[in-house]
């Protein structure tokens, strides 16, 4: 059991961000938080798509934003500023995926647009030269997966990669922060740890074939979808190992998902083990159940939550899968703290949000409870 305490609640809401943007409240049309990030050091940095009744002084009427809350308070800076202006090539700010990265912010639009955006009172952004590419698979462009919350813990980060509408791929995107270089890999297994491939013989450009596939006929749970692979809802790399979250071959709510697991994988996609695997076909009453899993930003625990909470074993509660014991935790929140959820873990700190509709959104900062 894992016991919080409040350290720190926030509030953001339409006024604040307006006062660090320097805008007035009244030109804030809508405000998205698409992707909470936390850090050591006690931030939630957030990636987030502010829409505006007028234009800016860019000419634009959306734009993306980094938005940072912490102990000194609120701070917002206007990435689309210093993004290429919109075209049929360019990534539009919405699809940016977002990756904490070495206590910096690491942004990947597509597959071949990379900046890194060093934190701070004043942020600074750099352009990243990619090195090696990622092709296309037949008849589709790839791209990172929107619905994944990327992690790393030491420089790389596991990518799941789409086609026209599912996450069946995963390439590694590893960045040399001196050098504002990266490249994108697959995986290959050398003894116990685990490596890229060596850029001096990498291909110019990887494709499809060359990256690491689920097979279905590793997880007993998916009998009735053999041929259809798993899909890649999450991904970690941890003391060079690689783990997946999936939920199987769907990521369709409305039929419910036949089993929630963690893997870890080889170069080839094959599973090598399941550290947590939780059947709900097996049931077999018709009920749809499911999970949804994220892996922290400090690779510690995989956040579950129930999806179909009416069908749920758990009533609806998330658990953590501590990743360096291999078992489940529960959570126990403070009194009145219970409709929070918990989203992130770094540092010595969780963080935990409330979403209501028509109302300000909420987050907290907890600590471990200490014992008395």
């Amino acid at each position: 059991m894992i016991e919080l305490q409040v350290d720190t609640e926030f509030e953001i809401d339409n006024a604040k961000i307006a006062e660090s943007a320097a805008v007035s409240e009244d030109q804030i049309r809508n405000v998205i938080l698409l992707h909470p990030m936390a850090f050591a050091d006690g931030h939630l940095a957030i990636r987030s798509l502010i829409s505006f009744h007028t234009q800016l002084p860019s000419g634009r009427m959306n734009a993306l934003f980094h938005v940072e809350i912490g102990s000194d308070g609120l701070r917002t800076f206007n990435l689309s500023d210093h993004l290429p202006r919109r075209t049929a090539a360019n990534t539009p700010g919405s699809e940016y995926i977002s990756v904490p990265m070495c206590g910096d912010v690491l942004y990947v639009g597509g597959t071949d647009n990379v900046f890194l955006l060093s934190r701070g009172i004043t942020p600074e952004i750099r352009k990243v030269h990619i090195e090696q590419r990622v092709g296309d698979a037949p008849g589709f462009r790839l791209r990172p997966s929107p619905y994944a919350h990327f992690v790393s813990t030491d420089g790389s980060v596991a990518v799941p990669l789409q086609d026209a509408a599912h996450a069946k791929y995963l390439a590694v995107l590893t960045l040399d922060r001196d050098a504002l270089t990266a490249r994108w890999s697959a995986f290959v297994n050398e003894g116990a740890g685990l490596t890229v491939t060596d850029r001096k013989f990498s291909p110019p450009m990887l494709l499809a074939s060359d990256l690491p596939q689920l097979v279905s006929a590793d997880f007993t749970q998916v009998v009735e979808a053999l041929g259809y692979n798993p899909l890649f809802n999450e991904a970690l790399i941890r003391h060079g190992r690689v783990y997946v979250y999936t939920k199987g071959p769907s990521d369709s709510l409305k039929y419910g998902y036949p089993y929630s697991a963690i893997a870890e994988i080889g170069a080839d996609g094959r599973v090598k083990s399941l550290p947590f695997v939780l059947d709900f076909a097996s049931i077999g009453d018709g009920k749809k159940r499911g999970l949804d899993g994220r892996f922290t930003a400090s690779g510690r625990y995989c956040v579950l939550n129930p999806i179909y909470k009416a069908a749920d074993s758990w009533k609806g509660r998330q658990k953590l899968f501590d990743m360096e014991q291999g078992e489940l935790v529960d959570i126990h929140l403070p009194r009145g703290y219970a409709k929070y959820n918990v989203m992130d873990h770094a540092g010595g700190y969780f963080w935990a949000e409330l979403r209501e509709p028509g109302k300000s959104h909420r987050f907290v900062r907890f600590r471990l409870q200490v014992a008395g």
